[in-house]
């Protein structure tokens, strides 16, 4: 019987060669556009990003100017995820794009890879990602591992070798090389540290490495996930066998509508429309109650109330990002970045509360608001909401991060950005990275 990485190597060289439906098209390009968006919409005024970048300035880097591919997309790859606003995946419990794409448009423009060889490559990542992760990254985060850095380097090699058009050994080497580079804890977002951004960064240019190292003839385990001493055995967990065909789970990516955690996506937006539809503000609020699954109040920082140590700590806290959408009608990157310490959303923060239950399901809540003037209001989470969007609804979702955006000239920025993307598998990497520079 094949081994688990071989039935993923299967996987994505059928990706490689198989009619791709339109429908997983549109979604690749639709996750390329609202990474780069959210990369440059990023906090390019941070250690890590200042560190891999050597002070470049704001923007993506090219390969190249005394910098190799793989520093190049651990720069990027710091970038894209320093917003804390990513695509996402609940079977992953994390997040592909911030690791996969970097690294794959470092490696298409230096090597002057065509649209198509990316689009399959970005297909690819997210399907090993997925694939990969489905019942086994529960396993990973109950015991304190970021499902994002251990499957991040093995799902980006897959699709640097379908961005290559290599063969079937090459992909099942660069898979087991980029299996064994994963690594990672969230321990970060109890301690309010850095690593969550290093994190991404490492593990593109970990599949980076470990896909050039299959090209240059190194093997890896073929049994390093369920071998008698694999990642499997070590984690004591019996993953789901997903076969060898493609099932095209790119199409299942949500994206985050606000900066912060994946968990706290759907209570802020189902409070958003629960106060504009009731005509209510912040100053009418007396209490509310927030109810969801234990596993995501238990997530480390969810339940958090601040003031706190740091950017990263706020970021995951369902009290601090509800408390700004009292305000502010939504979540917004300042309100990380400027108030993790001080001001009034900590005093907003102070009169909810985060419940759980054994009944919601994973993601989902559901909102109790008790106004001062005694009256009480109730909304539900609406499950899925934002996965599998289309490129023009992802578009319409990431316009207002364009304000993020450095340059005077962002709009037109932008605009030039989603046309080169939307010509995908047309047109030129040269053309799809300009708008970024």
């Amino acid at each position: 019987m094949a081994s688990a990485t071989q039935q993923l190597a299967s996987r994505a060289m059928a990706i490689g060669t198989a009619q791709l439906p339109s429908r997983v098209v549109d979604q690749a390009k639709a996750c390329l556009v609202y990474g780069l968006t959210m990369a440059c919409a990023g906090n390019s005024d941070e250690p890590v990003w200042r560190t891999l970048s050597a002070g470049a300035p704001h923007g993506l880097l090219a390969a190249g100017g005394g910098r190799s591919v793989s520093q190049a997309a651990a720069a990027n790859a710091a970038l894209f995820a320093s917003r804390g606003q990513n695509d996402s995946h609940g079977r992953l419990s994390g997040h592909v794009g911030c690791v996969a794409l970097p690294a794959l448009l470092a490696v298409a423009e230096a090597e002057e890879r065509s649209g198509d060889a990316l689009i399959r490559g970005i297909v690819a990542a997210y399907e090993i990602a997925i694939a990969a992760a489905d019942g086994f990254a529960d396993n990973l985060r109950e015991k304190g591992m970021r499902t994002t850095s251990w499957f991040g380097p093995a799902a980006t090699a897959a699709g640097i070798a379908i961005l290559r058009g290599q063969s079937g050994d090459m992909i099942e080497n660069a898979i087991a090389l980029g299996f064994d580079a994963g690594s990672g804890s969230i321990q970060c977002w109890s301690d309010g540290s850095d690593d969550w951004r290093w994190q991404a960064g490492r593990s593109a240019a970990a599949g980076i490495v470990a896909a050039d190292l299959a090209v240059a003839g190194a093997r890896g385990s073929a049994n390093i996930l369920d071998g008698t001493s694999g990642l499997y055995q070590c984690f004591g967990t019996t993953p789901h066998n997903g076969g060898t065909a493609p099932a095209w789970l790119i199409t299942e990516t949500e994206f985050k509508p606000f900066p912060g955690c994946f968990i706290n996506q759907l209570p802020a937006a189902a409070l958003a429309t629960l106060m504009s539809e009731a005509g209510v503000s912040a100053t009418d609020v007396e209490r509310l109650i927030v109810m969801m699954n234990i596993r995501d109040a238990s997530y480390p920082g969810v339940s958090d109330h601040g003031p706190f140590s740091s950017e990263a700590a706020a970021i995951m806290s369902a009290p601090f990002m509800l408390a700004g959408t009292l305000r502010d009608g939504q979540p917004a990157a300042r309100h990380f970045r400027d108030e993790y310490g001080i001001g009034d959303l900590h005093d907003l923060g102070a009169r909810i509360s985060i419940e759980v239950s054994s009944t919601i399901d994973r993601y989902g809540a559901t909102l109790d608001l008790t106004l001062k003037d005694g009256c009480q209001l109730r909304s539900e989470t609406k499950p899925a909401a934002f996965q599998g969007m289309s490129f023009d609804r992802t578009i319409a979702l990431i316009t207002p991060a364009v304000e993020d955006w450095p340059w005077p000239d962002r709009t037109t920025r932008f605009h030039d950005l989603c046309t080169a993307v939307a010509e995908l598998p047309a047109g030129d990497m040269a053309r799809l990275l300009r708008p970024s520079r």
